[in-house]
């Protein structure tokens, strides 16, 4: 029995039949009274096994954004489920469902009347529709060529078909924003970038440097700026220690992200952080398995669906494990697989399954 059968296991034992027995279902789908009832119905969705995809599967949490996104849309909930992905730890849909969300809500007549202009890269959609209030609004996509990243296959497949879908979500969030607040597709997604807008702050040097110029004291008694500005001028311009001496010198932290390792004398006392080595057997073994399927997995889905099958591991509030395999998941998205072996203990043909013809 794996991790997410035992989980699964768990909450339909937590499954109130008295409140889910109450929920009504017509020909024109499931209908909630309370919000009991979409929280039972989130806990079926989590248990439903081949009826969502992995990335929900004991998971009533995200299957209760899914319902919730059903119902403000009014859609099936599985049939929203069967077009999520996780994106970056976010949930996103397929363009499809944006595009379906926009005929069915936006304040528009009619449906959008969607044209091409141009051949190749000189390409454009064009797509014009006429509010409910009379007026018309028209938006034409960039050029073909000019539109980046492509992550769709559906750009090399069926490019007319991704260029409606880009253009009509593009006039969407131009007109009619609130449709399509907080509902993103797949390329969005994969398009965010995390930026660090953390101001830089001077070294601990400068700032002192800069402190010891600013106080001159009225006599050479007690602090004395100009001995403080020599002192540190001393210390940042002096020569770097003989070899002799650095490898004597303790080791006082782990350095992730060094790429040789510094020849150490026999007397030189062990790293005092070993990130790994603080975990139980147990853990130490999960994160290493998340670590050799996330490493093999090919391409962003796949990673995702690996991700999710590991979840029971992030969802550790006792151990560090969900801390060292988010770092592990990061080093490995951006290809520092040494860094990534430094952590394991591994070498990379381990994380291939080569060694010993593995």
């Amino acid at each position: 029995m794996n991790d997410l059968t035992k989980i699964e296991q768990k909450i339909e034992a937590k499954i109130n039949t008295d409140v889910s027995g109450q929920i009504a279902i017509s020909d024109q789908g499931i209908s909630f009274s309370n919000a009991g009832e979409v929280m039972e119905f989130a806990k079926m969705m989590a248990v439903s096994q081949s009826a969502v995809p992995k990335h929900l599967r004991g998971n009533p949490g995200a299957c209760l954004g899914i319902i919730d996104d059903a119902i403000r849309f009014g859609m099936s909930p599985y049939g929203l489920a069967r077009k999520s992905f996780f994106v970056n730890d976010n949930l996103g849909y397929e363009a499809q469902v944006l595009s379906a969300i926009i005929n069915s809500r936006a304040p528009i007549k009619d449906r959008p009347d969607i044209e091409f202009i141009g051949e190749g890269v000189e390409k454009i959609c064009r797509v014009t529709v006429e509010l409910l209030s009379g007026k018309v609004r028209t938006v034409d996509s960039p050029k073909l060529g000019s539109i980046h990243p492509k992550n769709s296959p559906l750009w090399k497949t069926d490019e007319d078909q991704q260029l409606s879908y880009h253009t009509l979500r593009r006039m969407c969030r131009r007109h009619f924003p609130e449709v399509l607040l907080g509902v993103y597709d797949i390329e969005e997604l994969l398009a965010f970038r995390a930026t660090d807008v953390t101001p830089e702050r001077p070294l601990l040097a400068d700032r002192v440097k800069d402190a010891a110029q600013k106080v001159e004291p009225e006599d050479n008694e007690g602090f004395d700026s100009n001995f403080v500005t020599q002192e540190i001028e001393t210390v940042t311009t002096e020569e770097e220690p003989s070899e002799e001496v650095a490898t004597d010198a303790p080791n006082d932290e782990l350095d992730l992200g060094a790429t040789e390792d510094a020849e150490a004398s026999p007397d030189a006392p062990e790293p005092d952080y070993d990130p790994m080595a603080e975990l139980p057997g147990e853990r130490r073994e999960a994160v290493s398995l998340f670590a050799k399927e996330y490493y093999g997995g090919m391409g962003p889905s796949v990673r995702e669906d690996i991700r999710a099958k590991h979840d029971e591991l992030f969802q550790d509030k006792i151990t560090a494990a969900p801390k060292i395999a988010a770092q592990l998941k990061d080093l490995i998205d951006k290809r520092q697989i040494d860094q990534v072996c430094q952590i394991l203990g591994k070498d990379e043909a381990w994380l291939k399954g080569t060694e010993n013809g593995a």
